[in-house]
This record gives C-alpha cells, structure tokens and sequence, in this order.
C-alpha cells in the first residue's frame, strides 16, 4: 500500500468565459487574486464559438481568457 503524504504546491489554471470582457475582467481578475494570490500570467482574449450553451445566461458574443 502507499504512503499518505501532503501533495506538492501547484499552480491554479483558470478557464474563464466573459461576456462582457471590457467591464468584467478586470474586477474578475482582482477577485482571483484575493482569492488565490498574485497572477503570474493572463492570456489574451479569444472569442468562444465552440458552443451557444451559455448565450441563454450570458449572452452573446462570449470571450475566453485563461
């Protein structure tokens, strides 16, 4: 059987939809740090197409960030 240790420090990656990139990605990205601490990187915005499963509850167009 294996030994019980503590897991190794990871760093968070986070998959985030925004709807409104301009207004909302900012604040999103000052609660994350609070959270989670500093943010070592933000990609750039791309459009989300794959899918309109969430235009019902977020709108249209969706971006993603990581």
């Amino acid at each position: 059987m294996g030994i019980i240790k503590l897991p190794q420090p990871a760093k968070l990656i986070a998959g985030l939809l925004l709807a409104e990139p301009e207004k909302t990605r900012q604040p999103l990205l000052e609660r994350l740090t609070k959270r989670f601490g500093p943010i070592d990187a933000v990609s750039k915005e791309h459009p989300f197409e794959k899918s309109v499963y969430y235009h019902e509850e977020m709108g249209a167009p969706l971006f993603r960030i990581f």
